[in-house]
């Protein structure tokens, strides 16, 4: 074996060596990639939830003092609507 060939061999290695550090690190980047998009969907999903529980207690509590108040046009209404935006605020927790 020649210098020469032996020099090509070592290339060839090295070239073979490059790109499966390049592979690996284009799967890490994927996953990252990945891993950051979930938690940015976690992190809208548990948002959103928190919205939503906060303005159904905000409908229910309302519809509540306006039924101690005895004015029942509209705390059915407020207690109903308070009711569907928690049962909303759950599935957006659930999705997550």
């Amino acid at each position: 074996m020649s210098l020469k060939d032996f020099l090509l061999q070592f290339k060839q290695g090295f070239d073979s060596g490059i790109k499966q550090a390049e592979a690996r690190f284009e799967l890490f980047t994927r996953k990252l990639e990945y891993k950051l998009e979930s938690f940015k969907k976690r992190i809208f999903l548990s948002v959103l939830q928190g919205f939503f529980v906060l303005l159904g207690l905000f409908f229910l509590i309302a519809g509540a003092m306006l039924f101690f108040s005895r004015y029942f046009s509209l705390d059915i209404i407020l207690l109903i609507s308070g009711l569907i935006i928690l049962y909303i605020a759950f599935l957006a927790g659930w999705k997550r």
